[in-house]
């Protein structure tokens, strides 16, 4: 019986200034599906926050994306897809776009003979699964298809290779946001100085990962597009926010719609101190947060998986 399995990593989205446009793959987390031809469509589930994913066919993000690409290529066969879930749903870490990016690259993974694949390809079919849980924006989805740190804007796709020395620091609280809720919060226009503020620092951004520039990375995480509105519904942002800088970090920034927030560093003992100092500001609100240092995930995940 024809199978297959793929993983895919957890994201950080928008990655600090890059609304929709940039995310980082991260080395922890993500979803694994196995696929296998079956006599009928089917979905199981198991992990994080399993309980909330929809296992209906046409609800499912993975599915929906896996669909995408098997009804564009014409392919009749029937399909169980096992899922196990390695993020809880609405924690701001991508786990739709980890699914999504699984099922996408899973078909093609499992039926490579259809097309020549590339990365566009597939990141379209999971921006489709996607948008059924989180809207159609595609920065998770790319990161969690390429590794790395994603770019990208109206089907094209972009990727640059994080440096080697790049430790995040990140707090999870242990409640969900709904991605539409926080999309709803960001405000419908931008203001011209915000607008600037958020051009400057993506540029200053992407130059600092080529140059390897930690610093420059973590002061280009400044975002005044999504943030105000959003952390309207984090109570802890900005202690979060102090109590990173007060432990020696230089910028915080929402990890995509949260509730998680993240800082960056060289040092993996120092990404330990603020994860775990961003996590005790969370707790001073009354809400518990498990700290997580982690590397960003550097491997090409779709030439890895279809090359």
């Amino acid at each position: 019986m024809a199978h297959t399995t793929v993983r895919t990593p957890s994201t950080v989205g928008n990655f600090g200034p890059g609304f929709d446009a940039t995310s980082l793959a991260i080395a922890w987390g993500g979803d694994t599906v196995r696929v296998t031809v079956a006599d009928e469509d089917h979905i199981t589930l198991e992990g994080a926050g399993a309980e909330q994913v929809p296992t209906a066919w046409a609800d499912n993000c993975c599915s929906a994306a896996f669909t995408f690409l098997r009804d564009r290529h014409g392919v009749s066969d029937k399909h169980n897809l096992h899922i196990t879930k390695g993020v809880h749903p609405g924690s701001g870490l991508g786990s739709s776009a980890s699914s999504s990016a699984a099922g996408a690259l899973a078909f093609a993974k499992l039926y490579p003979e259809v097309t020549v694949w590339t990365p566009e390809a597939v990141v379209e079919a999971a921006t489709y699964g996607e948008a059924r849980v989180a809207g159609a924006h595609g920065d998770d989805v790319a990161a969690a298809i390429m590794g790395g740190l994603s770019i990208v804007a109206k089907g094209r796709v972009g990727r640059v290779q994080p440096p080697a020395s790049l430790h995040l620091a990140i707090c999870v609280p242990r409640f969900s946001l709904e991605t539409r809720l926080m999309r709803e919060a960001v405000g419908k226009t931008v203001a011209v100085p915000d607008a600037v503020s958020n051009l400057a620092n993506v540029a200053f951004l992407v130059d600092a990962m080529h140059r390897g520039d930690i610093d420059m990375i973590a002061h280009s995480l400044t975002d005044r597009i999504a943030a105000p509105g959003r952390k309207q519904h984090l109570p802890f942002h900005d202690d979060v926010v102090k109590a990173a800088t007060d432990a020696g970090a230089i910028g915080c920034a929402i990890s995509g719609s949260g509730p998680a927030m993240f800082t960056v560093t060289d040092d993996a003992k120092q990404a330990k101190v603020f994860a775990e100092a961003m996590a005790d500001a969370v707790a001073e609100h009354g809400r518990e947060a498990f700290p997580l240092a982690c590397k960003a995930e550097r491997t090409r995940v779709f030439d890895q998986i279809l090359r």
